[in-house]
C-alpha cells in the first residue's frame, strides 16, 4: 500500500508501451510513448525532447514485452521501463548542468554519476562552488518545477 503510486506508474508505463505497439501515442506523466512510422519500434519521448527507442518492440509469445537489445531479444516490463526513463531523464539533467557549468567558466575535469568536478584556483574555490551549486540546483526550462538540490565541497583533490 505504501508504494502503490509507484506500482501504478509502472503499470501505466507498461500499458502505454503496449498501446504504442498497437499504433497509439500515449502520454504518461511527462513521458510520451509513441510508435515509429513503420510500427517496428517504440519511442519514449523525454521532457528534454530526446527519445529512448526500443528497437523491434513486440509482444512475446508469453504476452510480455520484448525488444531487440544489443545482444538479441530482451524482455522488459513496467518497472524496467520506468528505470530506463528515470535514468535517462537524470542523464539529461546532468548533461544540461555540464554544459551550463562550462558556459559559466567552470572548467569541468570529471563527472561521476551525479557529481561534477571542476578545477579552479584555490582563491576561486568558494565562489566557483557556490556557482556550481546554483547551476546544479536550477532545472532547465523543460524540467521547470523538478526538485533539484546540490551539495559538495571545495578541496585540493577529489575524494569520496
Amino acid at each position: 500500500k505504501l508504494h502503490a503510486p509507484i506500482v501504478r506508474f509502472w503499470r501505466e508505463c507498461e500499458d502505454a508501451f503496449k498501446l504504442a505497439l498497437g499504433g497509439r501515442t500515449t502520454q504518461v506523466a511527462c513521458f510520451e510513448f509513441t510508435p515509429s512510422e513503420d510500427g517496428r519500434d517504440v519511442a519514449v519521448l523525454l521532457p528534454s525532447g530526446r527519445p529512448i527507442v526500443y528497437n523491434g518492440a513486440r509482444l512475446g509469445s508469453d504476452g510480455g514485452l520484448v525488444f531487440e537489445g544489443p545482444h538479441g531479444p530482451e524482455h522488459t516490463y513496467g518497472g524496467k521501463i520506468v528505470e530506463n526513463i528515470i535514468q535517462a531523464l537524470c542523464r539529461d539533467l546532468m548533461a544540461k548542468c555540464l554544459i551550463r557549468a562550462e558556459a559559466a567558466g567552470l572548467p569541468v575535469v570529471m563527472h561521476v554519476h551525479d557529481e561534477i568536478v571542476c578545477l579552479v584556483s584555490a582563491s576561486a574555490g568558494q565562489s566557483a562552488f557556490a556557482l556550481l551549486k546554483q547551476i546544479m540546483s536550477t532545472p532547465p526550462e523543460w524540467a521547470a518545477g523538478f526538485p533539484l538540490g546540490a551539495a559538495g565541497f571545495v578541496g585540493k583533490r577529489y575524494r569520496k
